[in-house]
């Protein structure tokens, strides 16, 4: 996975970045890659309300583990991009789908 910062740190040491390079296609592919590759992590994964708005649109991980689950039917979403914003080892992800 490749991070890009797509705009200015804040004060809390945070930035926004242009997720590439991940193997997922799916959106259940990016929750299980994320756990795998980035264990040191803890934060959310959503997905985009704007395209979905029925059930939970987010989930919640730390350290490998889900910690909830999103709908089923969400799982097989074909991922179009994923943004995240971030520091230190919190990391929030956003997937847009189509």
């Amino acid at each position: 996975m490749r991070f890009t910062q797509i705009g200015r740190t804040a004060g809390d040491e945070t930035s926004p970045y242009k997720v590439t390079d991940y193997e997922a296609k799916t959106v259940g592919e990016f929750i299980q890659e994320v756990l795998k590759e980035r264990p040191g992590e803890w934060g959310y994964i959503s997905v985009n309300r704007h395209f979905y708005q029925d059930g939970s649109t987010s989930c919640e991980y730390k350290h490998g583990v889900l910690l909830n689950e999103l709908p089923k039917e969400m799982l097989g979403i074909k991922i179009n991009e994923v943004s995240a914003s971030g520091g230190w080892s919190r990391m929030d992800y956003t997937i847009n789908w189509h």
